[in-house]
């Protein structure tokens, strides 16, 4: 059975849209952040504000790696596939070559 291609592209952009959930969630914790400065004068707004940027470099990163899942599941399913029809391909050459062998043999007659 071969890789169905469409269905694991799918999957992989159904990872791609949390890579953009992720960044709606960063955009919002930097709006937040803004809202906090803005708002409250003290101390531990500092240690706050440097906790949610800790937060917003984690959620980069997060999305930068579904990001690159999404991409290595698509084209390794293509290369999948590939190799499937190239494999699928020579098979049916060599079907085709025993039988025209086959054919010109002299035994068979």
């Amino acid at each position: 059975m071969k890789i169905d291609v469409q269905r694991e592209s799918g999957i992989a952009r159904e990872i791609g849209q949390h890579e953009v959930s992720l960044g709606a969630i960063k955009e919002n914790l930097e709006l937040y952040k803004e809202s906090l400065r803005k708002s409250w004068d003290a101390d531990e707004t500092i240690h706050m504000t440097h906790a949610m940027e800790l937060i917003q470099t984690s959620i980069g990163r997060v999305a930068s790696s579904l990001r690159a899942i999404e991409s290595d599941i698509i084209s390794t399913a293509n290369a999948i596939r590939q190799e499937e029809d190239a494999k699928e391909a020579a098979e049916i050459a060599a079907r085709e070559a025993a039988l025209k062998q086959l054919k010109n043999s002299p035994h068979i007659k």
